[in-house]
């Protein structure tokens, strides 16, 4: 029996539907509080179905930095999903819902590395990687086929949007090498920072949400 358990897939029947992930209040990992004025980044994908990869790639280096911060300490979080991660109101990232320690430290800093890969998939994508959780559970990484993979994704985007080739190189290389664990736990951090597709992080939270705050501006203009 595999002892890795990957993706709890709670996200994967949400994204693109209403959801209200915190209806009061929602315990992050250190027993601090998500107010109800946070959002997931369930909600921000719902909002804008898809988000551009300089903004992907912000949000995705301080998700990646709480996560290693957990990490150092022999913990890991064992349900990273879009529905999970928020970010509150004073323009951080905080993770909530994690589960009990089951798994060897080593296993469960894996499986946070599998999630990550889904969740930086489906920021820059607008869906989720793979259909369900039974998919996700029967996956061995080593052994997936990812041309086809790619392939069988960039035709759902040609589907949806008519674009040809979406997914760059680099963009497709650190998201495999997420899926399929390709970087050493005890180092996550660094090895995502210096890898080729995060180069140009840095423009920040605060700067991403007022992003956010002028484009739904624009969208509720645009429908009203």
């Amino acid at each position: 029996m595999n002892p890795l358990t990957l993706s709890p897939y709670n996200s994967a029947s949400s994204l693109n539907k209403d959801s209200n992930p915190s209806d009061t209040e929602t315990p992050n990992t250190t027993n601090t509080i998500v107010s109800t004025v946070s959002e997931s980044l369930l909600d921000i994908l719902n909002d804008f179905g898809s988000l551009p990869e300089f903004i992907s790639r912000c949000i995705f280096q301080e998700i990646v930095q709480v996560v290693s911060a957990l990490h150092s300490q022999n913990s890991y979080h064992g349900n990273l999903t879009i529905e999970t991660i928020f970010l509150n109101p004073n323009n951080k990232i905080v993770l909530a819902d994690s589960i009990l320690q089951e798994q060897e430290f080593t296993y469960g800093a894996l499986a946070d590395m599998f999630c990550l890969g889904e969740i930086l998939f489906a920021m820059v994508a607008g869906f989720l990687p793979f259909a369900s959780e039974d998919e996700v559970n029967s996956l061995s990484p080593p052994d997936i086929d990812w041309e086809a993979f790619w392939l069988s994704n960039e035709k759902r985007i040609e589907k949806m949007q008519n674009k040809g080739a979406f997914f760059n190189p680099d963009f497709r290389d650190i998201v495999t090498c997420l899926l399929s664990m390709k970087f050493e736990p005890e180092s996550l951090a660094m090895q995502i920072n210096e890898h080729p597709w995060m180069k140009g992080a840095g423009i920040g939270l605060k700067s991403i949400r007022e992003l956010l705050i002028e484009a739904r501006k624009k969208m509720k203009k645009y429908i009203n």
